[in-house]
Order: C-alpha cells, then structure tokens, then sequence
C-alpha cells in the first residue's frame, strides 16, 4: 500500500466549483416565481387508518399504508396515494374532528394561495 500513489479518484478534477450564496444584494431576489413549498393537505395519523384505535382501515395499493401493515407507522417517508387520501378523506367527513381538520387543511391552501 506504501507504493499507491494516485488512485483512480484523485484523477477526478472538477471542472468548476459552483458556490450559491443566495442574493448578491439586499433586495435582490433569486430567478423563478419560488414562495415557499405547498401547504400540506389534511394530516393523517396513524389513529385514522388503525382499527384498533377507531381507524377506517389501511388502503390496499397505498404504498404508505403497505409499509405500515409490514413494518409499522412511522417507518417510511413515502406518501399516502391519491386514492388513499380521497378514501380517507371522504371518511373523516362523517365525524365532527375529521371535519374540523379538513377545514383546517382548507384555510392553509388558502392562505397560501392569497399569499403567492
């Protein structure tokens, strides 16, 4: 190993360091129409899909709700489908708390939308 004096790495020479260090001056602001990311629809909980805690069920072809059944909540960044969402949706609709989120979830998208 003493011998080894370049490895095929150390060969690898960058073409041109890029730094972005945000505005060049106060005022300024970065290309594009960017204002933050989207507000998050309505929150699901672990309490919505577990029957043993009241839930509605885990949605099949949901690859969240696959990964919770094999492995358990909280396990897994992946998202909820389309279609588990809108069945989850249509179900916290029957109850007064599930309203009261849904609500909440609308008024975020409308500040947001008021706000761009």
């Amino acid at each position: 190993m003493a011998a080894v004096r370049v490895t095929p790495q150390g060969l690898a020479v960058p073409k041109e360091a890029r730094v972005n260090l945000g505005p060049r001056t106060e005022g300024e602001e970065p290309a594009g129409d960017f204002k933050g990311r989207a507000p998050k629809g309505v929150i699901l909980y672990k309490k919505d899909f577990d029957q043993g805690l009241g839930g509605h069920g885990y949605t099949a072809g949901c690859p969240k709700c696959e990964h919770a059944i094999r492995y358990g909540w909280g396990q897994t960044t992946q998202k909820h489908s389309a279609a588990c969402i809108r069945r989850l949706e249509a179900e916290l609709a029957k109850t007064p708390d599930g309203q009261e989120r849904l609500e909440a979830a609308k008024k975020r998208a409308a500040r947001h939308e008021q706000s761009r």
